[in-house]
């Protein structure tokens, strides 16, 4: 329950049900949904479900904000940037089978991937380039929400993770 609740903590005050499906199709986060369920029945998170969720798709809340601080702080701060790099890389690579609420999985990935971004700089160009092209794409929908902070720091970390010499060979990035 404790991993659970320190991997939910990594999106804030709520984690939603895509999320945890995306997740859990990841052999290091099969038992998250379990795990989230016992955390429940525990009384650290409590259920938040929208009028067209069924209850198998259910997001999960912190009951206070002081229990999502706790989690969290139950990570090391050196941990921090792996787990939120591998959280980043589970739903990256489930990502492409998911086009429903395609938005927010690309914003919830490409935010988690860039909390881990000292690590991806480590990757193959290919991989990278990747991951920059998720960015421009969510800098560009959040350019169109008008989100202009948002878009500069995608834009940025999409920039970022360009291999040297990448405007001969990707200019469209």
């Amino acid at each position: 329950t404790l991993e659970a609740l320190k991997v939910a903590s990594c999106f804030g005050s709520q984690i939603s049900h895509l999320t945890v499906e995306l997740l859990c199709k990841s052999p290091c986060y099969e038992g998250l949904k379990v795990a989230l369920d016992e955390a429940i029945q525990e009384g650290f998170l409590e259920r938040v479900r929208s009028s067209e969720q069924t209850f198998d798709m259910t997001s999960a809340k912190f009951r206070h904000d002081k229990i999502r601080e706790a989690a969290y702080g139950r990570i090391g701060a050196n941990e921090r940037v792996r787990y939120h790099h591998d959280i980043g890389m589970a739903l990256y690579s489930n990502i492409p089978g998911f086009d429903a609420d395609a938005n927010v999985m690309l914003f919830t990935t490409v935010g988690q991937l860039n909390r881990g971004i000292s690590l991806i700089l480590e990757y193959p160009s290919e991989m990278r380039i990747s991951i920059a092209e998720m960015n421009c794409k969510a800098g560009m929908k959040a350019i169109e929400c008008s989100n202009f902070e948002s878009a500069y720091k995608y834009l940025k970390a999409g920039i970022m993770l360009l291999p040297d010499g990448s405007w001969n060979y990707h200019q469209t990035l």
